[in-house]
């Protein structure tokens, strides 16, 4: 189960640590200022969601002896999001009887994005990538420079993601690399 609201919330401060690392980087102004992801609820939901997906890409390839925790703490950290999405709808004033339709909205977003993501980083196929990041996280039909960039970000964060070694991931101690530049040479 991708979000389970209906679970105990079981203290988990290795998916707190890992969240805090994956939405502080999410939140750089950066993104917004020099790349034009939407300042709003739903760019920075993207914005998440693109980090998300690198950092669960990278706990899923984890192996021995660590790919079962890496595994329960994939799911702790969706199951997270789905918690934060569940607080700021209610924040915002959503209905009960609307919180629940919104939010598995919202997941099926987080299904649809990881997998756009993932089959396009396993292919190596920045202009897959750069398609799917323009149209999730920029609202653009076609990619730009700014879904360039961000393509090649996100290359970057999965190769990055790939070196660290499985305790510092999990305590989110996160070296994310250099934000990217439109015109850059990885871009």
């Amino acid at each position: 189960m991708i979000f389970a609201w209906l679970r105990p919330n079981r203290d988990n401060t290795d998916a707190e640590a890992l969240y805090a690392a994956i939405v502080a980087e999410a939140r750089q102004p950066h993104y917004y200022t020099a790349l034009g992801v939407a300042d709003t609820m739903d760019g920075r939901f993207d914005m998440i969601l693109l980090h998300l997906v690198l950092v669960v890409r990278r706990l899923m390839a984890e192996g021995a002896p660590h790919a079962e925790e890496a595994r329960l703490l994939a799911q702790a950290l969706a199951d997270r999001l789905g918690a934060d999405i569940d607080g700021v709808l209610r924040e915002l004033g959503t209905g009960d009887t609307k919180v629940p339709k919104l939010a598995k909205k919202m997941a099926s977003a987080y299904r649809g994005r990881f997998e756009a993501y993932d089959d396009a980083l396993t292919a190596r196929d920045r202009v897959s990538l750069a398609e799917a990041i323009a149209r999730n996280v920029l609202r653009a039909e076609q990619p730009d420079a700014a879904a360039e960039a961000l393509a090649a970000h996100a290359e970057a964060v999965a190769e990055g993601l790939i070196a660290m070694e499985f305790a510092a991931l999990k305590a989110g101690r996160l070296a994310w690399p250099s934000r990217p530049v439109l015109g850059s040479p990885t871009s």
